[in-house]
């Protein structure tokens, strides 16, 4: 995403088992019980899903803070040096052109006397 190096999962196979992939026989166990296992293996396939969505939000989260503090750093210290740097070279400028500006005027006055 954007840059951003996301983890991602592969596909895990089906957790469902049926009846023979559990070892249990049918007659001690109630229906209850296997019902209980289903519902557990289907929560365990959304568990894997979430845990995955997770770490897309957890590393999204990381490159985000990871922004705001170059953002901060930027405000803080980067933006005041430009600034004071673009108001020494303005200084400077100035001070070229008052120089310029009074050389102009010392020559059209020499000029005016010849």
């Amino acid at each position: 995403m954007w840059g951003i190096s996301v983890p991602t999962l592969r596909a895990l196979p089906a957790v469902e088992r049926g009846l023979a992939a559990r070892a249990t026989a049918p007659g001690p166990t109630g229906p209850a019980l296997f019902e209980a296992a289903n519902q557990f293996e289907a929560l365990i396939a959304q568990l894997v899903e979430a845990v995955a969505r997770e770490a897309r939000v957890r590393a999204l989260g990381d490159a985000l803070a990871r922004a705001s503090r170059q953002l901060h750093t930027l405000e803080q210290r980067i933006a005041p040096e430009l600034a004071a740097q673009i108001a020494a070279t303005t200084r400077a400028l100035d001070e070229r052109d008052r120089e310029d500006q009074s050389r102009l005027r010392h020559l059209r006055a020499g000029a005016g006397r010849r």
